[in-house]
């Protein structure tokens, strides 16, 4: 973020804090797309992260005066979300995915659908890492967040943003070489 946008991102927060509503409603717009898709990743179901982002807004909103503009607004953001998100299914229980019900009576449809959802890394990385670890990838290589500010977001030292990185990427790195060998195997299978 340059020094422009940030002395702007500035001026928002201060006038929100100030009762502007337009103030807050532009901080929203800002953030909404990239909170929302971070969010739908990380949540069971659409339903599930359009309720958090709207918590998560709402908790933005209450708790703004008390944000330091020492550290980056992204951040204090994401933090807040990634506690809404907490609470939420804490509050929910274990949900039944529709995708297991599917897989059960697995038609070309549904053969399609994993196929595709395969082939997506983000998937397939939400699928084999733990939430922590796919947490700090999504932070990383969509957010740009640095190893700091990703340790401030996960409550965790900058050297367990390091090593999970590395242990997520090559977990991401053979699940995505396993899809591959599995893929060319079965497509040999049914050339023969």
């Amino acid at each position: 973020m340059s020094a422009l946008e940030l002395q702007s991102e500035l001026e928002l927060i201060d006038r929100a804090r100030q009762g502007s509503v337009d103030a807050f409603e532009q901080l929203v717009f800002n953030y909404q797309d990239r909170l929302y898709r971070f969010l739908l990743v990380r949540a069971d179901n659409r339903a599930d992260a359009e309720d958090v982002l709207q918590e998560t807004f709402v908790a933005v909103f209450k708790y703004l005066p008390s944000y330091r503009p020492k550290y980056r607004f992204s951040t204090w953001l994401f933090t807040i979300a990634v506690r809404q998100l907490g609470r939420q299914r804490q509050s929910s229980g274990p949900a039944d995915s529709l995708d297991s019900v599917a897989c059960m009576n697995a038609g070309p449809e549904q053969l399609g659908i994993q196929i595709e959802q395969q082939r997506s890394t983000w998937k397939t990385a939400k699928s084999c890492l733990g939430d922590a670890q796919f947490t700090a990838l999504w932070l990383f290589y969509v957010e740009d967040m640095p190893l700091s500010e990703i340790g401030k977001v996960m409550k965790r030292p900058v050297s367990w943003v390091k090593v999970n990185l590395m242990r997520a990427r090559r977990r991401l790195s053979k699940e995505l070489q396993d899809y591959r060998f599995e893929s060319v195997a079965s497509r040999n299978e049914v050339t023969l």
